[in-house]
C-alpha cells in the first residue's frame, strides 16, 4: 500500500472536517478490520481506479456527524435524517475531488469516485473480499469517526 495514497485520504478528511470547525482531531491507533459491520451510525464509501484499485470508507458516530452538520448548516441538527445522509455524501465527494487533485499533482494515475452512503448502526461496510482493511480511528470535539482503506493492487 502506498503511503502517499493513504496520506491523501487522511489529509483530505482532516482538512474537510477542520473547515467545519470540529475542533482538535486526534488520530488513535490504527488496526485491521475484523468484521464487515461497523459500529458507527453512518458511512460513506468511494472506489479507487487506475494504478491503485480499492475502496475507502469514512464512518461517523451519530454524535459526531450531527455536530459536524450543525456546524455546516449553522443550526442545531438533532436527528439522523436525509439531510445528514446528503451531507456525508457531499463530504465523500469533496474527499474524492481532493484526492484526485493530489494524485494528479503527484503524477499518479488514480481516480476516486463516490459510491454510496449508508445509515444505521451495524450496517455492513464492504470492501474487496479477501483483502485487508486498515481502520484509522479519530476523535474530535464533536465525537468519533473512522477512515477505512482497502487496496487490491
Amino acid at each position: 500500500m502506498e503511503a502517499a495514497v493513504v496520506n491523501s485520504f487522511v489529509e483530505s478528511i482532516v482538512a474537510i472536517l477542520e473547515t467545519y470547525q470540529v475542533g482538535d482531531i486526534k488520530a488513535l491507533k490504527p488496526y485491521l478490520k475484523k468484521e464487515e459491520k461497523t459500529p458507527f451510525d453512518i458511512s460513506g464509501t468511494m472506489t479507487l481506479m487506475g494504478e491503485v484499485t480499492g475502496s475507502v470508507a469514512v464512518a461517523f458516530t451519530d454524535k459526531c456527524i450531527l455536530g459536524i452538520v450543525s456546524n455546516m448548516f449553522g443550526e442545531p441538527m438533532t436527528e439522523m435524517n436525509d439531510e445528514i445522509k446528503d451531507a456525508v455524501g457531499e463530504m465523500v465527494n469533496m474527499m474524492a475531488g481532493q484526492v484526485n487533485q493530489k494524485m494528479t499533482t503527484l503524477g499518479k494515475q488514480i481516480k476516486t469516485a463516490f459510491n454510496k452512503v449508508q445509515m444505521g448502526k451495524n450496517i455492513p461496510v464492504t470492501h474487496i473480499e479477501g483483502r485487508p482493511v486498515i481502520v484509522m480511528p479519530y476523535k474530535s470535539n464533536t465525537g468519533r469517526f473512522i477512515l477505512e482503506v482497502c487496496f487490491d493492487s
